[in-house]
Order: structure tokens, then sequence, then C-alpha cells
């Protein structure tokens, strides 16, 4: 039975089912660690419980305590656990997301520029989880739901866009992220050598390296096996690499745990990979403006790094300003309200001081095209006043989105030495 005295007589039921099931499992297989997936933070795991697990856990946007605390209260950390070492924590759902990739009922398009948040929350997530002592798990969702599904749907209360891929099996901006992150190999020239390598704490073997120069053949070779989290540095011209200047594609095969397959694939340099990975945005409707948001780095509106999570930039007005910066400068400033958004969708009369200069134009959300509409923009000492700005009504995590279309307020911002796009 749990550990704590106080559960309501629904848990308790649980709980004595999780420990039958788990008795049951353990004769069949006692090897296998259990662990029960669910979206509770009051039910305590049992004790004979192997692993802890935990559904879209987001302590800065959802939950009342953070990651390590809720850990800690399930019995994961020193002194708990069997051996007195705690019980691994596992990310059971897709809890990168923040469930702001719809801003209403049975939108056509994946709003690009809420696509690109969900991006940047993915690693956000994922460093989290580690950084609490979690072992890992599962931060996304594969595919989103069907973007005109019944009103009904639960796409329309925000899950349903998380994938990072469309529903037609094509890449978001997640997607990118994701591969970065849990990639098994990494590839990179420095100097006259190739160094490789193997982050993983166990070893790969049966090696093979396929290399293909821009406009080359593609080059095999095998290479011995990589021990734990080690770097091997490879020279260039051995592997037939010093007159490459475009650069090459790469992909690892290899296995590990006794034959399982692997295998790892990328570019270099990175924007060559960057490159391939736009090939594949090319193919969606919203292509030309994700494209614009794919360099884009996310930060507060006054010019700092942006917190992990979007609920930690809400300002006095209830507002929650995200500043997108491009590489070339250019900046892209969305505001987001996270209210009811069915008496009227858009949350008027907001002003923001940013730190930031330059033209100032409001753009189409799904194709990044200047509108019309003239932006009240004052020059300050550090940037701008912006008066009569739009936040859209996007409520929290996953409550029902606004029933009427409407467009998400977005501003560009092109400093004077730079071209409009």
């Amino acid at each position: 039975m749990p550990k704590s005295g106080n559960l309501d007589t629904a848990r308790g039921r649980v709980s004595q089912m999780l420990v039958a099931t788990r008795n049951i499992l353990k004769q069949l297989c006692p090897m296998l660690p259990t662990g029960y997936a669910n979206n509770d933070v009051a039910l305590v795991s049992p004790p004979g419980v192997d692993v802890i697990m935990h559904n879209s856990y987001l302590d800065k946007d959802r939950s009342k305590r953070t990651l390590t605390s809720y850990i800690k209260k399930q019995g994961g950390l020193p002194p708990d656990g069997p051996d007195g070492k705690g019980r691994p924590f596992v990310m059971s759902e897709f809890g990168a997301s923040t469930y702001l990739n719809n801003a209403y009922h049975g939108g056509k398009y994946i709003n690009p520029v809420l696509e690109k948040i969900h991006a940047w929350n993915i690693p956000n997530r994922w460093a989290e989880i580690m950084e609490a002592g979690g072992v890992g798990g599962s931060i996304y969702k594969l595919t989103e739901t069907a973007m005109n599904s019944s009103p009904a749907d639960s796409q329309n209360e925000g899950g349903g866009g998380c994938g990072i891929l469309t529903g037609d099996g094509k890449p978001k901006l997640a997607a990118w992220e994701v591969r970065r992150i849990w990639r098994d190999f990494t590839l990179e020239a420095r100097g006259a050598d190739l160094l490789i390598t193997f982050p993983r704490p166990y070893a790969a073997r049966d090696c093979i390296l396929t290399i293909t120069p821009v406009n080359g053949k593609p080059l095999r070779f095998e290479l011995d096996d990589f021990t734990p989290r080690s770097t091997r540095a490879i020279p260039l011209k051995t592997l037939g690499l010093a007159n490459a200047p475009e650069g090459w594609r790469w992909r690892m095969d290899f296995t590990t745990h006794s034959g399982l397959i692997g295998a790892a694939a990328g570019a270099w340099p990175a924007k060559l990979e960057e490159q391939d990975f736009l090939a594949l945005i090319a193919k969606r409707s919203t292509a030309p403006f994700l494209t614009e948001l794919f360099d884009t780095e996310v930060l507060t509106i006054d010019g700092k790094p942006a917190p992990r999570a979007s609920a930690q930039m809400t300002d006095a007005q209830g507002v929650i300003p995200i500043i997108l910066r491009k590489r070339n400068g250019v900046v892209y400033l969305t505001i987001i309200s996270r209210e009811d958004p069915n008496n009227t969708p858009l949350k008027k009369g907001i002003t923001l001081d940013i730190a930031f200069k330059g033209k100032v134009e409001k753009v189409d959300d799904i194709t990044g095209q200047p509108l019309p509409e003239v932006v009240d923009a004052t020059p300050t000492d550090k940037g701008m006043r912006l008066k009569n700005l739009q936040a859209a009504r996007i409520p929290s995590r996953s409550s029902p989105r606004s029933k009427k279309p409407f467009m998400v307020p977005v501003y560009r911002i092109t400093p004077s030495d730079i071209t409009t796009p």
C-alpha cells in the first residue's frame, strides 16, 4: 500500500490494483521494470513499483511544486527507494508542450509563430527533466490530430497540435530540436580531424560510418567499437575529406545491448544540415514563414535570454510577450494572454517597452507578410514604446480554444540597416 495514509478511496483502490498487477508481472518477468503513467500529482506510487512516471509534468505552467519536489514526494530520491537510492523518474507523455499550437477551433494551418514556441519548449523541458534527476522518457507527441476536427475533439483544446510531425508526416520545427537532443552520435570537423562523439552511457558496436560528400559518392568505413561517453579523432585525410569544401552528409549504423540496431545521421557543416531540414519544411503550406522563423532565438522584451517557460515571462498586465530574434537582427513579437477566448479572442490596449529599435509593422500570422495596420511606436532611450498592441487569448494547457477563427497578433521590428524580407 502507499506510504501516505491520507489517500481517498479511489486512489487507495488504484494503489491496490497497481500492487496486485506488479506482483503478477514480476512472477512472469522478474526483470521487467514496472511503472504507472498517470496525470495525478496527489497519488503516491506504491513502494513496490520500480519507476515513477508522470504525464506532462509542467512545474511552471501547470503544477504548484517543482519537479524535484514531486520526485521526492514519490520516493524517487535518497534515502527512499528499495535500496535507499531513490527510484527512477520517467516522463511518460508530451510534457514539452504548453499546448499553444492551436489558437482556435478547426484551424486550417498550424500557426508558425506558435509552432516555433512549441519547438523552443522541447529542449527546455528536457533539461528540466534531466536536472531534476530524471532518467528520460517521452517529451513529445509524434503526430498532430487532424486540424479540421470537430469542435469536441481534443485538438481544439490545444493538445492535438503538439506533434513533432504534421498529420500527414511532414516535420515541424520541433522535430529539429528532438533530432539534436536524442541523436546518438555527433560529427564535426575540427582542424585537420573529424571528431566523432558518442554520448551514451553504454557501448556502441559494429559501427559503420557512411559519408557522402556534396556532389560526391558515398564512402563507407568500418570503425572500432565506441566506449561509453567517448570521442574519437580521425584525420580528414584518412577519410578522403580533406578536399570536400562544401561539406558532407553522414550516417552511422551501429548496435548496442546484445545486437539492438541503432542509427544516427546528419551533415557537416551545420549550415548544410539546416538546409537539409528546411528542404523538408519546404513541402508544407506555411513554409515561407516557418523558414523565416527557423533560426530565431527566444528572448524577453528587454533583450535577455528567455526563461525556460513562457509562464515566467508574464508581465504586470497579465500577458506573455515573446520575442523571436533572427540571426540577422530582425525581431518578431507576439503576445499571449492565458484567458478564456470566447467573449473575444483578442486582448487589446497593451503597452510594451522593448529593447529593440527599427521599423515596426504588423504581419500576417500565417504568411509573415505585412498588413496595412499602423503600429503606434515611440523611440525611447533603450528601444521603443509600443502602444495599443493586441494579445491572442489562448488558454493554458488543454482548455477549449476560441470557437471563432482569428489572427494571432504578430509584429515585426526591422533594424534600419536591414532590408525588410
